[in-house]
């Protein structure tokens, strides 16, 4: 059974700012989100059986975020899960719902984004989404997603301390090491990630039918098509003859956005829209929304 995502909703920092709000930790911006996107569901929070928080800045180290949100938008008897990698965190965040899914949990609420201030970074892009997604309902379904890992990349980009493995003192923070930071990475397995980035994108235009107009959302950490030999998603899909090309859209730095872009494209103009996500850990994932009928 696919899943269905029957509605989403973002929330910016910037926002909050400009209505002259200060509070802007990730379960700040997710409770606004989430209950925007269980309004625009129809859905009550009642309704909602179970809530995913997938995050790399959740407000604190304990407790997870996903307590502190399940708390604020009142609900009491939903399992909630966390999952410490929000830079992937639509796709992961779907297949986890796609499990979850049982006669008692008929909806579950997707929230995942990230902080990027708080690592450190001067981004404009502190922006946490929220879907929600159900079993059974009118909406678009989400073709199941698929994942590649490679370890070796885990280093390239890492906040090294603060956790169990460097514990967060003076000298750590004199070196900058509780930001987020980019480390030696080798060409060889760069062009490995791409070229498995590539390969679940043919594979999954593959399941197109001729004449199909299909979108590709990026959401890229890495930065990894900018630069390189090797052939990018967007010439994959432009080169297909099985479907039509739309346009891209890719953006450095998560998954936030990439399930509500990609859902703006099938609503406005695609027949199907391929989700690829490329995170911290060099996590490699790919999945496709379509097209309400």
């Amino acid at each position: 059974m696919s899943p269905i995502m029957t509605s989403c909703a973002a929330q910016t920092a910037r926002e909050l700012v400009q209505a002259g709000e200060s509070a802007q930790a990730y379960s700040d911006l997710g409770v606004i989100a989430a209950q925007r996107a269980i309004a625009a569901s129809g859905l009550s929070p009642d309704d909602i059986g179970a809530v995913i928080s997938i995050t790399e800045t959740s407000d604190y180290l304990a407790p997870q975020a996903g307590a502190l949100l399940a708390h604020r938008l009142g609900l009491r008897s939903q399992m909630v899960l966390n999952l410490n990698d929000g830079l992937v965190g639509f796709n992961q965040g779907i297949a986890a719902a796609g499990v979850l899914f049982t006669p008692e949990v008929e909806a579950v609420l997707l929230v995942t984004g990230e902080v990027f201030s708080s690592m450190g970074l001067e981004s404009p892009s502190d922006v946490v989404g929220a879907y929600v997604v159900q079993a059974e309902s009118q909406g678009m379904s989400i073709e199941a997603p698929e994942f590649r890992c490679f370890g070796d990349l885990a280093e390239a980009y890492m906040v090294k301390v603060g956790g169990s493995a460097h514990k967060l003192d003076h000298d750590a923070l004199q070196r900058g090491e509780h930001c987020l930071r980019r480390y030696t990475s080798t060409p060889e397995t760069v062009n490995e990630v791409r070229s498995s980035a590539v390969e679940l994108v043919r594979a999954r235009i593959a399941k197109y039918h001729r004449g199909e107009r299909v979108g590709i959302v990026v959401a890229d950490v890495f930065s990894m098509f900018e630069s390189g030999d090797t052939e990018d998603p967007w010439q994959v899909l432009s080169s297909s003859d099985e479907c039509a090309w739309l346009d891209k859209e890719a953006f450095l730095g998560g998954a936030t956005l990439a399930g509500i872009f990609a859902g703006q494209q099938c609503v406005e103009s695609a027949d199907a829209v391929i989700v690829l996500e490329i995170g911290l850990g060099a996590q490699v994932s790919c999945s496709s929304l379509r097209r309400a009928v």
